[in-house]
């Protein structure tokens, strides 16, 4: 499992990056274009909303969402 983040205007350059890389795979590739944002379980509409409200706080990668 590879997992790539890109800036949104990158992501067809990180689309084809990919899709050349799985020729050098075995077996039947896929990619997949998340909707989350980052590595998180939120959108970016959420995550956005959420950090305007100041309820998100880093974890590394991650983020939690304050309750």
């Amino acid at each position: 499992m590879l997992s790539v983040r890109c800036k949104s205007g990158n992501g067809h350059h990180a689309q084809e990056a990919l899709r050349r890389a799985k020729f050098k795979f075995p077996g039947r590739q896929k990619i997949i274009v998340s909707r989350k944002w980052g590595f998180t379980k939120l959108s970016q509409d959420e995550y956005l909303k959420l950090k305007s409200e100041n309820r998100i706080m880093q974890d590394g990668v991650n983020a939690k969402v304050r309750i």
